[in-house]
């Protein structure tokens, strides 16, 4: 009797061992799987964050830079990329700078270029017969090449020269007016350049009263 006691507390005790082991190792690998999860899931999220900014980032680089053309007197004419919010001596400067015959006021070099502007340097000799012809189309000694007769200008005839002479408007807007006016035809009413590309109604404001059709 004492040996079958003696017996069974030792089956006991055995048992007691082997569920203790089992629940050790059941615990051991539920813990593996557990801290394993986190790490992918973190993983798999910061993909498409990388992603978003990268793209952000082409976005804004494209937004960055304009390209305007350069003609007339500078030394390199061509197509030129330019920081944002460059001005139009600054585009004269990537062309090479003006060359020696260039007429520098026949252009307004602080004006902010855009996008597709065109700018275009006449020669002195080109400057003075501009203003030759209009000095002897309406006679008299004029401040300007392209006032007529009223002081105003008439958008539907004024070339890009004369167009320059209007406050706020410089070569690549007057380019740009005389562009409009080849494709789409003769303005109707001066609130019509209000249609060109680059004016808007606070320079339409600032020269309305200077200006016809």
């Amino acid at each position: 009797m004492r040996y079958l006691k003696g017996k069974y507390i030792g089956f006991m005790g055995c048992l007691l061992l082997t569920v203790l082991l089992l629940c050790g190792c059941r615990a051991e690998s539920d813990l593996v799987i557990t801290g394993g999860e986190p790490e992918e899931s973190q993983t798999q999220e910061q993909i498409p964050e990388q992603e978003s900014s990268a793209g952000e980032d082409g976005q804004q680089e494209a937004a960055d830079t304009v390209f305007v053309q350069v003609s007339g007197a500078v030394r390199s004419p061509g197509v030129y990329e330019l920081p944002a919010g460059s001005r139009v001596f600054e585009a004269i400067q990537s062309a090479g700078g003006m060359t020696d015959d260039a007429a520098a006021d026949s252009v307004n070099q602080a004006v902010e270029v855009s996008d597709g502007d065109m700018i275009v340097l006449c020669t002195l000799q080109e400057w003075e017969q501009a203003k030759s012809q209009q000095t002897e189309l309406i006679g008299g000694d004029l401040s300007g090449p392209t006032q007529e007769a009223d002081g105003r200008i008439n958008i539907n005839t004024a070339d890009v020269t004369q167009l320059c002479t209007i406050p706020g408007i410089g070569e690549s807007r007057a380019q740009s007016i005389v562009t409009y006016r080849e494709q789409n035809g003769a303005f109707g009413a001066v609130e019509d350049i209000m249609k060109v590309s680059g004016i808007k109604d606070g320079l339409f404001q600032k020269i309305k009263d200077k200006i016809k059709v």
